[in-house]
């Protein structure tokens, strides 16, 4: 089961590097740079912060190039086309936005009240998963005849454990016959069981386009109440061999209307976080205010660094390579090391999460995978709470981790829960175990039904994104099952 699970790890971790991968996602949107004499219909201006720039006694703040040598800035367009009339496929109620270029538009609600569908969910058919089991409902397409979601892009947010958020793609198509295709992406942050809270959208307007964009708008993790993309190309006929192809990031938080474009330059790809910091890696790591310009940036570490993710004004990750540990970050401290193998070849530490409260990871030990091309023979789950300042972490054991392969894709936690993916008899399975205690469950094995992967965990459901097979033929929707329902897993 290994390689059917790499991909999802890399798109999850991996995310951080290469602006070329995007090129073979065919679910991407883009956005737009010339100003836009529209009105903001944002009711909080998102773009403007009073918060410090990042500066902390062990960080140098440095500059981040826009343009190069040689060539262009990505902020110089060809001759941009005059506005013109709405495609025909765009809601009534929504407005063109050319935040990011002129010639790469996307589209919002002017207002609240032209939201598209909340999110609705129906019955599992043929359910195996016990009471409760449910997926959810698209009536933006047909989900028997196409993909109705993106792969890889719905992802839920627990910063509020009591109102857990749902952020989605997607994908609405013009018809099913021979000649059909998807010509609109929409990407939706909504409650998991209820309204949209933000929406925007990306129109193809031809079959060529539809089936290789230029501009690339690429969703990634959601993370403390706010959503990011990547995005990628001036216009719909860039060349990604260009040194001086336009990169940059975008976010929101749920309620805005209208997003930021937070950075826009060559060679700006790849910053995640959440709401106070954004954190990029790049051979060393860099921390920013996520604020247009990213005021501030400076060094956070020279180390190589996995499973970065933020926590209010904190930062928590893994060291690789040669630097095997879990380190914290803030301004104030700079770096500090909270658990330190001391570069023993033969433990490591992978998958690292954390739910607000606590840190989950996984840890390996035995003779190093990269002698033995083998998973380490011994495998277990661990816990700690989150450290305050000056303060050790304690960690706790869980128990064994009912999983081969450490390092394709981090945990993800919510609610003092955390899930993975496991391997099953003929397809892939997953897991729940609670922090407080180590108590695990397990999803049933189907003939029927497909997980292809976890996305996430509240404080009463698995939420993964799922294939059903016959007689329904439904590519991949999002599926979720209350805890309660799945049968306890002792591992052995």
């Amino acid at each position: 089961m290994k390689s059917e699970r790499t991909a999802r790890g890399r798109r999850l971790e991996d995310s951080w590097v290469s602006p070329v991968r995007c090129a073979a996602l065919a679910a991407i949107i883009c956005s737009c740079a010339e100003p836009s004499d529209e009105p903001d219909t944002n009711p909080t201006d998102s773009s403007s912060s009073g918060s410090s720039p990042v500066v902390g006694s062990s960080s140098s703040v440095i500059d981040i190039p826009i343009g190069g040598a040689g060539g262009s800035s990505p902020n110089e367009f060809p001759e941009c086309p005059e506005e013109g009339p709405l495609p025909d496929n765009v809601p009534e109620g929504w407005v063109e936005r050319r935040d990011w270029s002129c010639r790469c538009p996307f589209y919002i609600p002017s207002s609240p009240e032209y939201f598209p569908e909340p999110v609705e969910w129906e019955e599992c058919p043929e359910n195996p998963y016990g009471p409760g089991c449910q997926l959810m409902a698209t009536p933006w397409t047909d989900a028997t005849k196409a993909w109705p979601t993106g792969p890889y892009t719905n992802f839920i947010d627990n910063d509020d454990p009591t109102h857990p958020v749902i952020v989605m793609r997607r994908l609405m198509h013009s018809g099913f016959g021979p000649n059909d295709f998807r010509d609109r992406i929409m990407d939706v942050a909504a409650k998991v069981d209820g309204d949209v809270l933000s929406a925007i959208l990306r129109v193809y307007p031809t079959r060529e386009e539809s089936l290789d964009p230029r501009c690339l708008f690429d969703m990634v993790p959601s993370h403390e109440g706010h959503y990011f993309y990547d995005l990628l190309g001036n216009d719909n006929t860039g060349d990604f061999t260009n040194p001086f192809f336009a990169q940059g990031f975008m976010m929101g938080s749920y309620t805005d209307l209208v997003p930021t474009i937070v950075y826009k330059g060559v060679d700006s790809f790849g910053w995640r976080g959440g709401g106070q910091l954004l954190v990029r890696k790049h051979g060393k790591s860099f921390v920013s205010r996520p604020e247009p310009g990213l005021p501030g940036t400076a060094v956070m570490t020279e180390r190589g660094a996995v499973n970065v993710m933020t926590h209010g004004e904190e930062v928590y990750y893994l060291g690789a390579g040669a630097s095997p540990g879990i380190y914290k970050w803030s301004a104030r401290a700079g770096e500090v090391t909270i658990l330190d193998l001391h570069g023993d070849a033969s433990k490591g530490l992978f998958d690292l999460y954390h739910d607000g409260t606590s840190l989950v990871w996984a840890r390996g030990e035995g003779p190093p995978p990269a002698q033995t091309g083998m998973p380490y023979p011994e495998r277990t789950l661990w816990t700690a709470p989150l450290p305050k300042d000056n303060e050790p972490l304690e960690p706790r054991l869980l128990g064994p981790a009912p999983y081969e392969y450490l390092g394709e894709e981090p945990l993800l936690a919510g609610c003092g829960y955390a899930a993975h993916m496991m391997p099953g008899i003929t397809t892939n399975l997953a897991f729940v175990v609670r922090l407080s205690d180590g108590k695990m469950w397990r999803l049933p094995h189907s003939d029927l039904y497909f997980p292809q992967g976890v996305i996430g965990v509240t404080c009463e459901h698995l939420y993964l994104d799922m294939s059903v097979t016959n007689p329904y033929h439904i590519s991949a929707t999002t599926l979720r099952v209350p805890i309660a329902s799945l049968p306890e897993y002792l591992p052995e």
